[in-house]
């Protein structure tokens, strides 16, 4: 049995919640590594929210692709939630996975050159009137999501 951590969703502000940091939100994706560095088991790992990582940096733009990619070759990402957001850390709004700054096409590439072969799930969505349970908005992340799988592995 693998056990896997979410990182703390929300990542905390400066100074943490009451004075305490959570070291799954660290800015830079620096706790992630710190928690895999407590055990080195490839039955301890996490369940990577590319949203989650997103919000803990300041560009994400710029920085989830490269940290992503440093996770994976870890062997200790079980589980992958594909969520986007608009901005950046401290700064963000949730957003359609098709709608926002993570380029999840690039995303779901890296997935494949890495050999990652576990999971990957849409995650929350932002809610809608016309969509009160969720239901049209997880339809749509899942058929997104296997929309980007056949056309990467049509690439490969």
């Amino acid at each position: 049995m693998r056990a896997a951590c979410h990182p703390q969703d929300p990542g905390t502000p400066k100074g943490g919640y009451r004075g305490i940091d959570n070291v799954l939100s660290v800015p830079g994706g620096k706790g992630l590594f710190q928690f895999l560095s407590l055990h080195d088991s490839p039955y301890h790992g996490l369940n990577l929210c590319v949203g989650t990582l997103s919000e803990m940096l300041w560009d994400p733009q710029r920085e989830v692709y490269d940290i992503l990619r440093t996770l994976l070759r870890t062997r200790r990402i079980f589980n992958i939630h594909l969520r986007n957001i608009v901005g950046r850390r401290d700064d963000f709004m949730e957003v359609y996975p098709d709608n926002g700054d993570n380029d999840h096409a690039r995303i779901i590439r890296i997935l494949a050159e890495e050999g990652y072969d576990n999971n990957v799930d849409p995650d929350h969505v932002p809610r809608h009137p016309d969509d009160p349970d969720g239901k049209q908005a997880f339809a749509h992340g899942y058929g997104y999501l296997r929309a980007l799988m056949q056309a990467v592995e049509s690439t490969l």
